[in-house]
């Protein structure tokens, strides 16, 4: 019994029973701040992550492991990596994609953070030159395509103004706005230039609604107003002030006399005879 009583004896086999009877402690692996369980090492058990790293929760949680940067289909939310919403396959939060997945297709503004598997009318699909399996996105036509398959303007499907019967074309030269009617008809010319609003009957070459003429109207057109629109000149007129108010006649009409000198006409009065231009 004396040896029972011997102090250090007794302080040696308490520290010996100890280390059977209680379980070392463990700290959570170095990536983490806090797991469960509370002492374990594996990198699966974190509950929280030591900064910068991010936290990817597995399964059904609450457990998940850390990582640099959150892997794809995800993004960083105060440092938990979240889902995103498919087809995003990176994104800035649950429904703002910044990466399609393959076989979709980023829209154009203003829905430049959603993915689709088409692109509006008068945008083609642009795919990614990236290695990885992800889609691409839609880039605007050329602006005299309605709709095509890539950038130049024969890969017009249809066209915006009109063809040439091969290639899509505008509506002429020194036109500002031409509408998208197919009519190829100018709307307005470009400044400086001034158009006419209907077809010239026997004009050489050929004067159209909606070609545009710079500085004045041409033969047998009129306008009012420096800026305005040149409008048709009434048969025979050659040149005229108002409708059918001529100043100067077509070949083989003659200017009438007074009160009827704004007026042309094949034939004089009895008593005038026919003088021709020498212009």
């Amino acid at each position: 019994m004396s040896s029972l009583t011997n102090r250090p004896f007794v302080t040696a086999l308490l520290f010996l029973i100890s280390l059977y009877i209680t379980p070392s402690l463990q700290q959570c692996h170095s990536t983490c701040v806090s797991c469960d369980p509370s002492n374990s090492s594996d990198p699966n058990d974190c509950l929280s992550c030591n900064s910068p790293k991010k936290f990817v929760m597995q399964g059904g949680g609450p457990t998940g492991h850390c990582v640099d940067d959150c892997p794809d289909e995800m993004f960083n939310n105060a440092g938990i990596c979240e889902g995103c919403t498919y087809p995003c396959k990176h994104c800035s939060t649950a429904s703002d994609c910044t990466l399609c997945e393959a076989n979709h297709w980023m829209q154009p503004s203003p829905s430049d953070t959603t993915c689709d598997t088409s692109c509006p009318i008068g945008y083609y699909k642009q795919d990614s030159t990236d290695p990885a399996n992800v889609g691409g996105t839609c880039q605007l036509c050329h602006n005299l395509c309605h709709d095509c398959t890539g950038p130049d303007v024969g890969d017009c499907t249809t066209c915006k103004y009109g063809s040439d019967g091969g290639n899509c074309t505008d509506c002429g030269s020194n036109c500002d706005v031409c509408p998208t009617d197919q009519s190829l008809i100018c709307t307005t010319c470009e400044s400086g230039y001034k158009r006419v609003t209907a077809d010239h009957p026997t004009a050489t070459p050929a004067i159209k609604n909606g070609d545009c003429f710079d500085t004045n109207c041409p033969d047998g057109y009129y306008n009012l107003t420096a800026t305005e629109d040149c409008y048709l000149c009434t048969s025979p007129c050659k040149h005229c002030s108002s409708s059918d108010d001529c100043t100067l006649c077509d070949p083989g009409n003659y200017m009438q006399p007074s009160p009827n000198n704004t007026t042309c006409d094949g034939n004089c009065p009895s008593g005038y005879y026919k003088e021709d231009s020498t212009d």
